[in-house]
């Protein structure tokens, strides 16, 4: 069978990726992505008008494609603030029964839906209390949908599909203050800066596929995250390290970045102009001959020849 567009007077372009979340994705996902695809709808109301969903249902299916890393969304373009979700303390059980999960979801469609999404990234049908997990989240600690849905698509991306692997990551996340989507955003940028300085560092010292220790995880933290440094910066100071060391030291290196970071250095230009890069090292200088090479030489030519003459 063959099959031939008509394109008319205008097309409508999608990525390549698309092709590999089709079959997680329901009829809600791919008619707003057509939608939006089409250029004309910008806000949620009119994709929602058009594709005759509630705007709720229009951001669960946006949350989708979003967390697929298919669309970006701007949220400032619009003036939307974002909520700051109130804390909660962490029970020590939140086990739910069938009938609760399914009051819940009866009560809040947007939590049923979103943990069907969640079913499909994860490629599996989730038992009860997996279910409970992901209720707990919307409905106790109050993190959004969308939150939820780029959170598990993270963990599908890095290897991880188990439930239980994505629960402990999310409660760890919001003990630590990683509440709201921005923040989680920001959490994810802060990951892949620090595992792709990693893998540069690993190769800069030698390391080969040997695991950290948490002392040089948090010097990576500190580099990547904290003191924002770049990996050129990063190899500017080993290369002074190993001006002074026989081999090197991340401690050591990290004190050379802390000076720097304190004297606000943030590129390697910054350093040199501040004369930190290429000074000259104090030591031991070599010590110059007490005589004239060049007359040495002659001399020995002329007792040579004396030498010669007698013989």
């Amino acid at each position: 069978m063959r099959i031939e567009f008509n394109f008319g007077t205008s097309v409508l372009t999608l990525p390549a990726d698309v092709k590999k979340y089709i079959s997680g994705a329901g009829k809600n996902e791919l008619a707003v992505l057509v939608a939006v695809a089409g250029g004309g709808e910008k806000d949620v109301s009119e994709v929602a008008s058009l594709c005759r969903l509630t705007e709720a249902e229009v951001m669960t299916s946006l949350a989708f494609w979003r967390g697929a890393g298919i669309i970006e969304i701007d949220f400032s373009a619009a003036g939307k603030k974002e909520s700051v979700a109130p804390k909660a303390p962490t029970p020590k059980s939140y086990a739910m029964t069938g009938e609760e999960i399914e009051r819940v979801c009866t009560e809040n469609p947007t939590i049923k839906t979103t943990i069907e999404k969640c079913q499909n990234i994860f490629g599996k049908i989730f038992s009860t209390s997996e279910n409970g997990v992901f209720i707990y989240l919307y409905d106790h600690l109050r993190l959004d949908c969308e939150y939820i849905l780029l959170l598990s698509s993270y963990c599908k991306r890095t290897g991880h599909d188990s439930v239980r692997y994505f629960e402990k990551t999310a409660l760890g996340l919001f003990d630590s203050g990683v509440d709201t989507v921005g923040k989680l955003e920001k959490y994810f940028m802060d990951e892949n800066r620090r595992d792709e300085l990693e893998r540069r560092v690993r190769r800069l010292y030698g390391m080969g596929e040997r695991a950290l220790t948490s002392t040089e995880k948090e010097y990576l933290r500190l580099w990547s995250s904290e003191w924002d440094i770049s990996y050129e910066l990063v190899e500017a100071a080993y290369e002074e390290m190993m001006k002074n060391l026989p081999s090197p030291k991340m401690s050591y290196e990290n004190k050379i970045l802390k000076n720097w970071h304190d004297a606000g250095v943030k590129t390697v230009a910054d350093a040199k102009g501040k004369g930190l890069i290429g000074a000259a090292k104090q030591g031991k200088k070599t010590a110059e001959p007490s005589f004239d090479l060049g007359e040495f030489f002659e001399l020995a030519v002329q007792r040579g020849k004396a030498e010669s003459e007698n013989k």
